[in-house]
């Protein structure tokens, strides 16, 4: 007898598992799993800032890289993708440091590899002017571009008797595969419009931990919009028959025959189902992103204008 488990019910990241095993049987939502106290509850901070979207003004700086485009407003999907303004992202990093304990284990999710590792060089320089530290390891990058070192730090991030890094900047990377149990707080710098990818990033903070009564989330982006929606705690999607089979799950792959439905095993790795590596989409060479980031529009904003710049919050919690 074989056994299915899945950590993202919503069926748009893992066909394979459903097809393969069928409809889940049994769902556990997250929800619950905070009620029944398996699961750390959390408080939400949505923030918002005076330059959450930007639109060029002759006097605003010195533009750095590029050219730009008279009247066009840049919201939140295109910093650190089309635009760059450090002073902002400086000035976000800033405001949630000023709010958290400095102890604490931190996951800041960034747009691009680029801009985690711009952010890591703000928070380290912030600690230092703040005093908390003169390691310039208290925050470090892990990304895919840090391979062995990007690792061997997530590997002491994770052990709780290590306090070295302290803060952990990446863009992806780390939506899953971290078993970090005192994660304590997550920022969130990027947008996160896919419902499987932000339940994964919750759970980074959602392992229990003792004296971890709660988590906290700095959603400079809107992301606790996902938590109005009904897929964030709702049924799992129903899967689509197949038009081609007229079965759910698709059958088509069948070895056929017995009846049994039995897949048949990888031309490559001879299991069933399938446990081949799938490789990465390769980003640029330069900058490593998917698409490339290198040539985007960079602003380095005066200091008056910098100064402008202010943020407010709430509080929600869960």
């Amino acid at each position: 007898m074989q056994l299915g488990l899945t950590a993202t019910p919503k069926r748009t990241d893992n066909a394979d598992t459903y097809g393969y095993f069928g409809e889940p049987v049994y769902s556990y939502t997250l929800k619950e799993g905070i009620n029944d106290g398996f699961l750390t509850p959390f408080k939400v901070l949505p923030i918002v800032g005076t330059m959450d979207e930007y639109k060029y003004i002759e006097g605003d700086g010195v533009v750095v890289k590029g050219d730009p485009e008279p009247g066009k407003l840049y919201k939140e999907g295109d910093f650190n993708r089309i635009i760059t303004i450090p002073q902002r992202e400086e000035r976000r990093v800033h405001y949630w440091m000023d709010r958290f304990n400095p102890k604490e284990k931190t996951i800041v999710f960034c747009a691009t590899q680029v801009h985690a590792g711009m952010v890591r060089d703000f928070i380290n320089q912030y600690a230092v002017k703040k005093g908390w530290t003169t390691n310039t390891n208290y925050c470090v990058r892990v990304t895919a571009n840090d391979g062995v070192a990007g690792e061997n730090d997530l590997k002491t991030f994770c052990d709780n008797e290590k306090t070295i890094p302290t803060i952990l900047t990446t863009s992806r990377k780390l939506s899953t595969g971290v078993d970090a149990r005192n994660v304590r707080n997550i920022v969130l710098m990027r947008l996160c419009n896919n419902m499987i990818e932000f339940k994964q990033i919750i759970g980074r903070g959602t392992r229990t931990y003792d004296g971890k009564d709660y988590f906290t989330i700095y959603d400079f982006v809107k992301a606790h919009h996902n938590f109005a929606d009904p897929a964030w705690d709702g049924e799992p999607i129903p899967s689509e028959v197949c038009p081609e089979c007229g079965t759910t799950p698709c059958q088509c792959e069948d070895t056929g025959g017995d009846g049994a439905g039995e897949k048949k095993p990888c031309k490559v790795c001879e299991q069933k189902p399938c446990v081949c590596e799938k490789p990465e989409p390769e980003g640029c060479e330069k900058c490593g992103e998917r698409p490339c980031v290198c040539e985007k529009l960079e602003i380095k904003l005066s200091d008056g204008r910098t100064r402008q710049i202010k943020h407010i919050s709430s509080a929600m919690y869960w």
